[in-house]
């Protein structure tokens, strides 16, 4: 074990706890253990200087992932591949004749009116997989117990399952995203949103709140700022609250279709960006009696849409650079969407893991599998919040 003298260390940091001395640089480069891959010459005991130090202790990094992505899992289909999905449209309605009868009128009674019904359907998958080689009786050296191999073993597996996670969960929030910027290429003329725009469909909070407090707030205000606004955050609450009860109604103003449709609330996808739920709790929320007259609706929350950036600043975080098949969009101040149920999901996902032993090698190869359907459905309600 390496043995470091630090009291010119320990005395400075107790002058700096106790005020002596201003704060200056601590140099910690010794001081805290960050570990090592292996163990080197150096590991001996103090004594004879020459016997290894041996190991008290083994760690094993076993933790699962508890995935943050949106719960938008659908159903699994074993066989088959299309999904096909039938629904019938929204009815016109006629003049009446009960109440306009007269003298020699003939109602025809056998008047054919067949359901206008419309169907899509889905028909495409996407794969990867991980492989990864095992070895049991190679590594028994490396350890004093089988428990401990056993546990070695396991902590890869939870690792291999983690990274299998995570990468469904990048799959997960590229089917959001992609349906995002759907959004904002048929409200904007194929473009990304500017600092005036705004639609139905793809709501500019920040260019609302500004036209509808012209006195009180500067013009320039950015979505970063708007972000730490409690103001801001009370409006942006409201027009929330508002779209999630304009969206129970027969309309069809919330999907690219033109569809009539409407979602009720059990159907009702709300998604937030994590800052705005705490945004949201810390100054709407903390210093209130009846919380839940200013409290955003139940959603889930994300840390970020796409990734974090190198900082998991506000720009990143809210930001998405994607290219659908409509076309490519690079935006940020992404702060919530409020989508049904029907309009995006993941289908027919299947997890597996498929092995082999190779008796000559003495080793086990297992490949991790992932396939799944990802889907977006334009008829159905989708509506993106931004600040920009």
């Amino acid at each position: 074990m390496k043995v470091i003298q630090i009291p010119e260390l320990v005395n400075q940091i107790v002058q700096e706890l106790t005020g002596e001395i201003d704060v200056t640089n601590q140099n910690l480069s010794e001081v805290v253990d960050t570990g090592r891959d292996v163990i080197n010459t150096a590991d001996h005991e103090n004594f004879t200087r020459s016997l290894m130090d041996m190991v008290g202790k083994t760690v094993f990094v076993n933790r699962p992932y508890q995935s943050t992505a949106p719960s938008v899992l659908m159903d699994a289909t074993k066989y088959g591949s299309i999904v096909r999905k039938i629904q019938a449209e929204f009815p016109e309605s006629e003049d009446n004749p009960n109440w306009a009868m007269k003298k020699g009128d003939n109602p025809n009674q056998f008047e054919f009116n067949p359901p206008t019904v419309s169907e899509k359907f889905f028909n495409s998958k996407v794969t990867h997989q991980v492989p990864v080689s095992l070895m049991k009786e190679q590594v028994e050296s490396a350890f004093t117990s089988a428990g401990d191999v056993n546990a070695f073993l396991a902590m890869i597996e939870t690792q291999m399952q983690t990274g299998m996670s995570a990468k469904s969960e990048g799959l997960i929030r590229s089917t959001i995203n992609n349906r995002i910027a759907d959004t904002f290429l048929s409200s904007f003329g194929g473009a990304a949103p500017s600092s005036t725009d705004t639609s139905t469909r793809a709501v500019n909070l920040l260019k609302l709140y500004k036209d509808a407090n012209p006195s009180t707030v500067d013009p320039a205000m950015t979505g970063t700022e708007a972000i730490n606004d409690p103001e801001f955050i009370r409006y942006a609450t409201f027009m929330m609250r508002q779209h999630m009860t304009r969206l129970r109604a027969f309309t069809t103003l919330y999907n690219e279709g033109g569809k009539k449709r409407h979602t009720p609330s059990s159907e009702l996808h709300f998604v937030t960006l994590s800052i705005l739920q705490a945004a949201s709790e810390t100054f709407l929320q903390s210093d209130t009696y009846h919380k839940e007259l200013v409290s955003l609706p139940y959603a889930e929350d994300v840390p970020f849409w796409q990734g974090t950036g190198t900082a998991f600043d506000f720009e990143s975080t809210s930001s998405i650079d994607v290219t659908t098949k409509n076309g490519t969009i690079k935006t940020d101040g992404i702060l919530a969407v409020m989508f049904d149920r029907n309009a995006l999901g993941v289908m027919n996902s299947n997890l597996r893991v498929e092995g082999i032993y190779a008796p000559n090698g003495g080793f086990y190869n297992q490949w991790y599998k992932a396939d799944a359907s990802y889907f977006n459905d334009a008829n159905e309600n989708f509506v993106v919040f931004f600040a920009k």
